[in-house]
């Protein structure tokens, strides 16, 4: 069988239509969807074996097919019997969610996978694991009798003879062998005590197998399926250097600068201390009121919507216990260093564990970003300085117009009781806008969960400007404190972190449930403000007194601001698409610049501690750049213009160079010849 499979994931290299490997990756690159493999997968017998406890049903998929076409009840994916550390790279595969995976083959009326198939339906195991654990299982309950007696030999021989009664144990066969083994019960009285203390030493090394998982490239995300009892090579180092459960991507000054960039601290920019201690850090990273805030016009206008925490989200969720929505977008283990690719989880995902660390905490995310609103409101005021009527004067003589806050103020804001209830109801014509995004009771199937890190990103990605930290990447990024310090608590994987809370945030605007919210909220938006422009047109403001104890002097007329609202949608977007594409393009040269340094200074280091670093960092950044170059090829899209839709930075390193032409009179040498040679 390992012979059989060795062969088809040899070619499975050289199926364009399944798989291809790009110069250097260290990950093979799917060329299609997983609807169109598994599709191949059904006609040929091969399956997906993945390294991960998921995706049962999916794995299963081909076989089903490929197996009930020949008659057989039953099916199964088998593996190659190769442990997950000792795998070559370019035999892991990643499908659409971002689930890694190996090459299977369908087993059809197998004995073998017959035993493991109802298993699968609820938690998908690797059959080869599973047969190499079932081995030491049964000689742990056999040789403790009779490693006494020293016969550890006619335990080997006998192994295979007991598979076949082990697959028999539900039926009624123990009460007959029991009659002449009465003794054997009375002697595991006294010897339960030893399998309850070798429980705990079992759990150790799965603990740190955990760890090194959330640490190391090597052991990235599998969850310690390694050979043998805590002999697998994710045990030798603990979690002493990367573990990213710990990482916190974000310093205290860049937390600080940030929140003043959104508005959401009080602290002001030029009021950002550069000391700043690590105490001074956690009142940051506490979550604050969960009120989303719409400022405007030098907060002369502040609006408010109260909205439920990611706690009160998947309390929510887990009500429906029969179909609960899948709405958090994240890694499917967010600990471990080495994953790039986002996808829809379900609420088991929830890990409270997490909910302590700022950057992996999820928080509740709305989708459309409040200051987008406030941002429409400032540039039409901008645009229009003393464009629009003073609501409080008549038209008198040398009179000067109003810019944009000051009559949208006097009329969306201070409306008079009579007009607003008329209008918007109990609250005011601009605070209904602030309404039409999701909260505390309103279009609670719109929010989806998000990890704190990248909600920042995406957040600053809104604001129109760079991200906060870019100008700090060349220094972050060439640091080399990584060979003193924990790799955890580096600057370089510091860096690594920021920049896949960037990748996250823009796959999180590619995807199509995340644009479809998105469109559906700026057009519920656009229709409210038509709404209130029609509305405030036909009442009677002349006469009346505002909420700020003023005279109207002359009547709101309709400013048409729902074209102005979906032209500023194409382009608000267009601006934080920019943002980010510019991020990756300073970024990541540098990254890749670095690469090649640590390369050659791993071949010369003699320090075994600091050429692991080396080997961690360089398998951290050659994953991040190729999962780079698979995100852009599904691309967010501007779904308000299409036409405004500025590509995605390309690496260099990812383009395929043309193939040198053959020029007449040229002959080109064969290998291991130098230079072209003229013919006469």
């Amino acid at each position: 069988m390992r012979v059989i499979l060795s062969s088809l994931l040899l070619l499975s290299t050289a199926l364009p239509d399944v798989n291809a490997l790009e110069a250097g990756a260290a990950v093979a690159q799917p060329r299609k969807t997983d609807k169109e493999v598994l599709a191949l997968y059904e006609k040929t017998g091969l399956c997906f074996n993945y390294l991960e406890n998921c995706c049962s049903r999916k794995s299963l998929q081909p076989c089903s097919a490929f197996c009930g076409a020949k008659g057989s009840k039953t099916s199964g994916c088998l593996g190659n019997g190769i442990a997950r550390e000792d795998l070559n790279p370019a035999s892991i595969f990643q499908d659409d969610d971002g689930h890694n995976y190996t090459l299977g083959q369908c087993q059809c009326d197998s004995p073998v996978i017959e035993s493991t198939v109802e298993k699968r339906k609820f938690k998908f195991k690797l059959p080869w694991s599973k047969d190499k654990k079932d081995k030491p299982k049964e000689d742990k309950k056999d040789k403790p009798k009779e490693d006494k007696k020293d016969k550890p030999k006619e335990d080997k021989k006998d192994q295979p003879k007991t598979k076949k009664p082990a697959k028999k144990k539900p039926a009624k066969k123990k009460p007959q062998k029991d009659k002449p083994k009465k003794d054997k019960p009375k002697k595991d009285k006294p010897k339960k005590d030893k399998p309850k203390k070798d429980k705990p030493k079992k759990d150790k090394p799965k603990d740190k197998k955990k760890d090194s998982d959330s640490c190391s490239a090597d052991n990235g995300k599998g969850k310690g399926k390694g050979k043998g009892k805590g002999k697998g090579k994710g045990n030798n180092s603990g979690c002493d250097s990367g573990n990213c459960g710990s990482v916190r991507a974000w310093t205290a000054q860049e937390l600080r600068a940030l929140d003043a960039l959104l508005g959401d601290g009080k602290v002001k920019r030029d009021e950002i201390s550069s000391n700043v201690t690590e105490q001074s850090t956690e009142h940051l990273l506490q979550k604050r009121d969960n009120i989303k805030y719409v400022r405007a016009c030098n907060k002369q206008i502040v609006l408010e919507q109260p909205y439920p925490s990611g706690g009160d989200l998947i309390k929510q969720l887990r009500k429906d216990k029969k179909n609960p929505k899948k709405v958090i977008y994240n890694t499917l283990e967010p600990e471990v260093c080495d994953n790039f690719l986002i996808g829809l989880q379900g609420d088991e995902k929830f890990n409270t564990k997490l909910q302590t660390n700022a950057d992996l905490r999820l928080e509740s995310e709305h989708v459309l970003e409040g200051q987008v609103i406030s941002r429409f409101i400032d540039k039409l005021n901008k645009d229009g300085k003393d464009k629009y009527p003073d609501p409080y004067t008549a038209g008198k003589a040398g009179e000067k117009g109003a810019d944009f806050c000051k009559h949208i103020k006097a009329f969306w804001l201070d409306t008079p009781a009579k007009i607003k209830k008329a209008t918007s109801g109990a609250v005011s014509p601009i605070d209904s806008l602030a309404h039409q995004l999701p909260g505390d009771g309103r279009f609670l199937g719109e929010f989806f969960l998000f990890p704190g890190g990248a909600n920042r990103v995406k957040g600053n990605a809104w604001t129109g400007k760079k991200l906060e930290w870019e100008a700090r990447m060349p220094k972050i990024v060439k640091s080399d404190d990584f060979l003193t310090k924990p790799l955890e608590k580096s600057t370089v994987l510091q860096g690594i972190q920021k920049f896949k809370a960037v990748m996250f945030a823009y796959q999180y605007h590619s995807k199509d449930k995340v644009q479809a919210v998105m469109k559906k909220q700026a057009d519920r938006v656009g229709d409210q403000i038509q709404e209130m422009d029609e509305k405030l047109s036909k009442a009677k403001f002349d006469g009346l007194k505002s909420g700020s104890n003023k005279n109207y002097e002359r009547d709101y007329k309709k400013l048409n601001l729902r074209k102005e609202w979906d032209d500023w949608m194409a382009e608000a977007t267009e601006q934080a698409m920019k943002g980010l594409n510019r991020y990756f393009e300073n970024t990541i040269p540098l990254f890749e610049k670095e690469l090649d340094q640590f390369k050659r200074k791993r071949k010369t280091e003699k320090n075994k501690k600091r050429k692991d670093k080396y080997a961690k960092l360089i398998k951290y950044i050659e994953k991040m750049l190729n999962t780079y170059d698979r995100m852009v090829k599904t691309p967010w899209k501007n779904q308000f213009d299409s036409s405004r839709s500025p590509a995605p930075f390309k690496r260099a390193g990812n383009k395929k160079k043309p193939k040198p032409s053959k020029k007449p009179g040229t002959k080109y040498p064969g290998p291991g010849k130098k230079g072209p040679k003229k013919t006469t």
